[in-house]
């Protein structure tokens, strides 16, 4: 019906222009989030969420520049592929935290054949510390922390204290 009374409201005497009609047809797509009260309450939780996830991810990009500022001081001069400027070292450690295991141009071993305990003190340390307390102790309990608010609407979210 709203299409019908749409489209004869544009070729009446009004002139309605076609990107105000595409405006009100795309308005009743919004109209269907009301009817399902799950989507909703699932992007009800996704935009809460938005603040504290920004808050997350500039907390990974602090640690990660760290490591990076820490990697180019270390590894400069002996590994110069990887960590000779700071963006090739965040670049270096973005790999890890996006699940490669090992930086290529830092080697396992040295020469004589024992463990180059700097490069896995520094691997191990930014690969426990970033990887596994990003993902795991941060972003995930922060969506469950949003959505359970978004469910339940008699708590308030500035009630919550964010660690």
């Amino acid at each position: 019906m709203f299409v019908v009374a749409t489209s004869l409201l544009a070729l009446g005497p009004l002139r309605i222009p076609t990107s105000v009609i595409r405006f009100m047809r795309a308005i009743r797509i919004i109209r269907l989030f009301n009817r399902f009260t799950n989507l909703r309450k699932l992007i009800t939780a996704l935009t809460l969420s938005i603040l504290p996830m920004f808050n997350a991810f500039m907390l990974f990009l602090l640690i990660s520049s760290i490591y990076a500022i820490m990697g180019v001081s270390i590894f400069g001069h002996d590994y110069p592929e990887d960590f000779m400027v700071f963006d090739r070292a965040f670049l270096a450690l973005f790999r890890i935290t996006a699940g490669d295991t090992w930086v290529p141009s830092l080697p396992v071993l040295r020469d004589d054949g024992s463990l180059n305990w700097r490069g896995a003190a520094f691997v191990i340390s930014y690969i426990m510390w970033v990887s596994s307390n990003h993902r795991s102790r941060v972003v995930l309990p922060l969506y469950l922390l949003y959505f359970s608010v978004s469910a339940n609407h008699e708590f308030e979210v500035n009630s919550f204290c964010l660690v």
